[in-house]
Parts: C-alpha cells; structure tokens; sequence
C-alpha cells in the first residue's frame, strides 16, 4: 500500500512538473530550444543520457520527456500550425501518420522496445520540427539563437581540442573506460549545427549599430572556421551547396554579395592554410578530405538495403518495412553491420515507403521554392539541411532552424493565425514584424 502511494505521489509530481514545462515552453519558446541544445551541447562527452525510467520494458530517456514536450505544445499551438504551413498542414500530418502506422505495426511485430528504440530517430525529429513549424517565426528569434549556440559549441570544441587535441576524421580518442569517442572536436550534429549558425547570423541583420555588425562577421568566422576544423565532410557540403544555391538562387542581391565575399574568403584562407601547411598540422583536414572509405562503405550500405528491400515485394516498397526490422546488411568489405542506414533519405524508404519519401521530398522542395523571396537564410538553411542528410539524418537539434526557415517559406509571411496570438502580440504590431522578417531574418 505505502508503494503505491509513493508511487501514486511521484506520478502526480511527475505530471506536474510536465504539464508547467509545457506551458513556460509555449510562453517563451526559446525555453524549447534551451532544452534542445542542452542535449545537443553533451552530446560528445555523454552520447548516451541514462533512462528516466523504464515501463513494461520500454526505457524513457530525457530526449523522450523534451520531445514530447515539443509535440503537446505544437498540438495547442494548431492555429499557428497551420498559419505556418498553409496548404502544406495535410501532408504534414499525413507523413507524421506515416510514422504512427510504422511504429505500431512495429510494436505488433517486435514488440515496444525494439520497435520505438529503433523509431526514436524519426519520431524526435517529427516532434521537435512540429513544434518548430507551429511556432510565430519572429517569436523564435533565430539570429539571437544563433549566436548564443553558436559560440557555446566554440567553448565545446575548444575544451575538445585542448584535453583531447584536434585529430583527422579516421582517428578516436578515450574519454574513460566506458567511452571511446570521435578524434574530432563536434561530432556531426554539433557541426551541422553550427554551421546553421553561421548561415543564420552572416546571411540575416547583424544590428543597428558598427560593434553589432563586426561582432556578426566575427561570429560566422570563427563558427566556419570551426567546421572545417571539426572535419565532416557531410557538414562541408552542406555548406558548399547551401552558400552555391544561395548565390545562384536567392532574389536577393545583398544576400548573393555576402556569399560571394564568403567564397572568397574561404578559399583564400584554404591556399594560406595549405601553402602554410598549417591545415595538416591541425588535424590532417586534407586527409580527412581525401578519405573515401567512409563513402564508400556507406554507398554500398544503401545498396544493399534498398535490394533488401525491393526483394521483399511491393508492400515493403511502397508502405515500407515495419520499425524494429533492423538495418542488417553485408558491406563491401565483407563484414555485416546493424546500424542505421547512415542516410535520411533511404531511411524514410526503408520505413515510411515510397509514399513517405515522396511527401517529405514534396513539402522541403515546395519550401525551397518558395524561399527564393524570402530571406536567404532560408535557402541556405533548406539545402544545408538537405544535404546533409544524404550521410546523416535530419537530427532533431536541427528543428529550430528547419523549422523557421519551412514557416518563412511556406507561409504567407505574418506567420499568424486568424487571431491574435496567445503571448499578446495582437494584429496591431504585424506590420513591425513582418517588416523585421521578409527584409532579411528574425528579429534580432
């Protein structure tokens, strides 16, 4: 009896704490993505959180608590949902019952556990991005954002670099007993995220003033700088292609200058760097440029689960397989491996079929088409992400980012519901911010 009344007492305690962090998240949205970065900022010195609890065999990680968080804010905020969207809320919605239909087939199949371990991947990033999409563009603030992560994951990759040193792409280093770990300072979803950083705060308005514009240029420096150092050459692409799209794509000449000036100065940096030879002495970047083993490895991967795949008929193709059936393949060396697929894109196939990839393909590519009126950081931030995902996935730490920049795109440029919102930012101030977001980035 005492058990179940502690037990009793906790759960009610637990629920509370839930239902307050709900609403300071939907009060002031940068609380949400404190909560994202505070996971992301640890990630390379705790990959893995330790469990909440566990419950019929199913583990709750913190990762679970924020996410679910995200999802119940973003279901109250459906009004601005759907102003964020437009047209585009049905095959968001239909995509995340994709999702559902896979998990529970899944969980009839295999059971909970193996089922949502392996559908965690998908369902964070489904949550957080909801709630990113479901929130005002200009109430999240992303140049601010920006360029508070951006120099915190500086601080990260300094401390990396000083205890650890800065090593090549193929290289690990022990942490303790229990961990080894990547050699390079940010592991690919801190990179990638500080690479949206940088596009955010050199592609949007740096401030009313001389120090706030020369910090800006600072910042994106130092934070590009970090990337190449950081040595992923999936985060490198990303920028390569987001700032060549920006350049040919955007409507905007300002925007088109910057990434000019940007280009210049990466390559000039690149030809001192290498005659210098500092580049190699800070962690062998060229080598790591040059390694095409990991690419290789992962082509074949695909490969080999797309086959897998087709060969189990039509069903699998087009509804795609059940989550919990693993990601078993024989790799070109010869060995077998069990991890995920190491590509978003054949991920969805594998589980959502060719229907789910061809919604998702259809809802970023409707917003990259649409970003060319918008600020520029749309555009980068879209195919940066896009890019990425052809070696990673769409992390869930990416949502703010992706988030504002499918809003900015898809909607009509308010991002408001019919009625004024619940933070009191009624009709009147609507001009005032769509003016700060259409003539260059969220509102600083």
């Amino acid at each position: 009896m005492a058990d179940l009344i502690y037990f009793s007492i906790g759960a009610l305690g637990a629920l509370a704490f839930f239902a307050l962090t709900v609403a300071v998240v939907r009060r002031c949205p940068a609380v949400g993505i404190g909560l994202i970065c505070l996971i992301l900022v640890v990630i390379w010195d705790v990959p893995d959180l330790p469990r909440i609890f566990a419950f019929s065999g199913l583990s709750v990680y913190p990762a679970d608590a924020v996410t679910l968080v995200l999802l119940v804010v973003a279901i109250l905020e459906a009004p601005q949902l759907q102003a964020n969207l437009q047209g585009w809320l049905v095959p968001w919605v239909f995509f995340g019952a994709l999702i559902v239909v896979s998990v529970l087939r899944g969980v009839a199949t295999f059971g909970p556990g193996t089922a949502v371990n392996e559908a965690r991947m998908i369902l964070y990033f489904f949550f957080a991005t909801t709630w990113a999409l479901a929130v005002r563009p200009d109430r999240i603030k992303l140049h601010t954002v920006s360029i508070v992560i951006g120099w915190v994951l500086v601080v990260v990759a300094l401390y990396h670099g000083v205890v650890y040193g800065i090593h090549g792409a193929t290289s690990a280093v022990s942490v303790n007993d229990d961990l080894v770990q990547t050699g390079r300072v940010l592991v690919g979803p801190q990179a990638m995220v500080l690479l949206l950083c940088a596009g955010t705060v050199s592609l949007s308005p740096s401030g009313p003033t001389t120090a706030h514009r020369r910090f800006a240029v600072l910042s994106s420096a130092v934070f590009l700088g970090l990337v190449v150092l950081a040595q992923h050459r999936s985060v490198w692409s990303a920028c390569a292609l987001g700032m060549v799209t920006v350049l040919i794509w955007s409507g905007r000449k300002q925007a088109r200058s910057r990434v000019s000036t940007l280009l210049v100065m990466g390559a000039s940096l690149g030809l001192v760097g290498w005659a210098s030879g500092i580049l190699d002495d800070l962690g062998s970047v060229f080598s790591s440029a040059s390694d095409m083993r990991t690419y290789e490895w992962r082509t074949s991967s695909w490969r080999s689960l797309i086959s897998e795949a087709i060969a189990k008929g039509p069903e699998a193709v087009v509804g795609g397989q059940p989550f919990g059936a693993g990601y078993l393949r024989q790799i070109y060396t010869g060995t077998w491996a069990t991890n995920t697929a190491h590509n978003w894109y054949v991920t969805i196939f594998l589980r959502l079929g060719i229907i789910g990839l061809i919604t998702l393909a259809a809802i970023l590519l409707a917003a990259l088409i649409k970003s060319r009126s918008k600020p520029a950081w749309c555009t980068f931030i879209l195919v940066a992400v896009a890019v990425y995902g052809w070696a990673y996935q769409f992390d869930w730490y990416l949502a703010p980012w992706l988030g504002a920049a499918m809003s900015l795109s898809l909607g009509d440029g308010y991002g408001r519901p019919a009625k004024a919102d619940h933070a009191g930012l009624g009709n009147s101030n609507d001009k005032v911010l769509n003016a700060e977001i259409v003539t260059g980035g969220i509102a600083p």
